[in-house]
């Protein structure tokens, strides 16, 4: 039997090396992350820590497999898992950097194309953040037309995120405010969702942004329902969903063009989130900036969604031809 190989990370003049058997071992490292492997085309990990995790376990990096569930079905120790990073995060002063971003790109990125491709971005570069901190974090969606997930304060969503008094969760310390209510605005059905996945264009889906994206912001009221709604971290589950339901529209819709500058008629705009789609989107103080076209293959951006199996069954319900939704 093959003896597993001895693997160290080593602080030594303030870098992290890696030893393999007592030798140093090269780092691959990119934008993506790092890699000990000898190829450095090898999907990467989020730290040289779990690069060397996964290389002393035998198990090639799998930086690609990332599945991004609904709140509802995390684990307790996912959950507690996540929290413990978003607090890590908003105690380093590094969480502020993302509502201060969607503040000040405000009219970059509402209004138009670039609303579906800025915001892809927006939550996978959090999620990056949050991984680097524990690689096995994914960003959960909030599937707001599920049973369990229309009330703030049931459970797991109080104890998670404090209900709509802030009370009793995970972040009561951060300062952000709910509303003590939905008011007159209610979240999206099911129903709602299988008629936009009807869109025969991107133009005509992005109106996604004007329907079922709108209601949850007011729904969730106080930070939510302004220009700094990612001060409040359900935010960042909210657009998970958004980009899901896109990525199921991509899957469905592959001979029509993914991104053009068109505009439907009636369409509220900001010219400058008109990006051409290899031109550079807004990134404010995030740095990194990427085009529209970059973020257009979510398989090629490493992460996956768990199979909508109401949300299939439902579009035939209603007499649509029937869709994929993993």
């Amino acid at each position: 039997m093959t003896e597993k190989p001895r693997v160290e990370c080593r602080q030594e003049y303030g870098v992290t090396k890696v030893y393999i058997d007592g030798e140093h071992s090269r780092c691959y490292e990119s934008k993506d992350g790092y890699t000990l492997y000898h190829d450095a085309y090898a999907p990467p990990c989020p730290t040289i820590e779990y690069a060397a995790r996964q290389y002393e376990d035998g198990v090639p990096p799998t930086a690609a497999v990332r599945l991004r569930k609904d709140f509802l079905d995390l684990t307790d120790d996912e959950r507690d898992r996540l929290a413990a990073a978003l607090n890590e995060m908003e105690a380093s002063g590094r969480y502020a950097v993302y509502p201060d971003t969607h503040v000040a790109g405000w009219f970059n990125i509402h209004r138009g194309p670039a609303f579906l491709t800025w915001h892809r971005w927006y939550v996978l570069t959090i999620e990056d953040e949050l991984r680097a901190i524990d690689g096995e974090i994914t960003i959960p969606y909030w599937d707001w037309t599920r049973n369990g997930n229309r009330d703030l304060d049931a459970e797991p969503w109080k104890s998670f995120f404090g209900g709509r008094d802030n009370t009793g969760g995970k972040f009561d310390h951060w300062g952000y405010s709910r509303a003590a209510g939905p008011g007159a605005w209610t979240l999206p059905s099911l129903d709602d969702i299988v008629n936009e996945q009807q869109a025969a264009s991107y133009a005509a889906y992005r109106g996604e942004e004007f329907g079922s994206h709108v209601n949850a912001h007011p729904w969730t009221g106080g930070d939510m329902a302004s220009p700094s709604s990612p001060a409040d971290p359900l935010f960042f589950l909210h657009h998970c969903n958004v980009d899901r339901l896109w990525a199921i529209w991509q899957m469905n819709h592959t001979a029509v063009d993914q991104y053009s500058l068109d505009n439907p008629a009636g369409f509220l705009t900001y010219p400058a989130t008109f990006v051409a789609q290899g031109d550079l989107m807004f990134d404010g103080v995030l740095g990194g900036a990427v085009t529209p076209g970059s973020m257009l293959d979510r398989s090629a951006l490493g992460y996956s969604y768990a199979q909508d199996q109401a949300l299939e069954d439902q579009v035939v319900a209603l007499g649509f031809p029937p869709i994929v939704t993993a």
